[in-house]
């Protein structure tokens, strides 16, 4: 079982690459961060969607306990 799902993987790793470019690249051209922008806008969204489409677990039922206390 994977901790996170991909599509966040993904997001996370081209957000990361966008950031430390500038740093990598010794602070040249301000571009080479923002040449994966696009990519990482189009990756946010996706990974928005499938977590906004995640079915959440039903809640346990009730103990019978709960139910007369209530």
């Amino acid at each position: 079982m994977q901790r996170y799902p991909d599509d966040f993987v993904m997001a996370l790793s081209l957000f990361l690459a966008h950031w430390i470019a500038p740093s990598v690249t010794k602070g040249e051209p301000p571009q080479a961060g923002d040449a994966g922008a696009p990519a990482l806008q189009v990756q946010i969204a996706i990974a928005k969607a499938a977590a906004a489409n995640e079915e959440q677990p039903d809640e346990p039922p009730n103990s019978e306990f709960e139910r007369d206390r209530g």
